[in-house]
């Protein structure tokens, strides 16, 4: 082998995990997007069109090659692709913040329900999220958590007792989190 075939192999090798590096990066980011309900919405989207062509080459390439000479580059690249992909099809990260949140979140809630005058001003750290504001209904009793994540706007918690309904006044879409809690986010309805 000579000098040039070797420094081929390292520039090859170097571009490789530079690749690996990169997909890693924006499949964390990614994760992070997730975990925020959409927050890093606008570098999502530029490191998507800068990256996602440069795996989709990485993939192309582990998959002409010989397994002989397949790196574990050409491997891990379309693997942490495939893991995340898996991971935010379930909403991993965003249901490990909840579960880490939870306590405190029922807490205020509880808090809030029992005293609806607290509401105004209520800004505070639920656990991983930054409240920006909280709201009660009067008429339900349901509780509200507006954070400041959001691709467009915020995304909020709302707490409901059994058979309570949200109020389209105060969040936009919603769905079912976890047991008495919904998520929602607030669609360009204004605030």
């Amino acid at each position: 082998m000579g000098a040039d075939e070797t420094n081929t192999g390292i520039g090859a090798a170097a571009a490789s995990t530079a690749m690996f590096v990169a997909v890693a990066g924006f499949c964390l980011l990614l994760l992070h997007n997730n975990l925020y309900f959409g927050s890093d919405f606008p570098i999502v989207l530029v490191s998507a069109l800068l990256l996602i062509p440069a795996a989709l080459f990485q993939l192309v390439r582990f998959l002409l090659r010989k397994p002989g000479l397949r790196s574990w580059r050409t491997v891990a690249t379309p693997a942490a692709w495939l893991l995340t992909f898996l991971l935010l099809r379930i909403d991993a990260p965003s249901r490990l913040g909840w579960q880490i949140s939870k306590e405190q979140f029922e807490a205020a809630a509880a808090e809030l329900g029992r005293a609806p005058d607290k509401a105004p001003g209520f800004q505070r750290r639920l656990g991983l999220y930054q409240i920006r504001e909280a709201a009660v209904d009067p008429e339900s009793g349901a509780v509200y958590f507006l954070t400041p994540y959001g691709v467009l706007d915020s995304a909020a918690f709302v707490r409901l007792p059994h058979g309570a309904k949200t109020r389209e006044s105060y969040v936009g879409a919603c769905h079912r989190w976890d047991d008495d809690w919904k998520i929602c986010t607030n669609e360009l309805h204004g605030e």
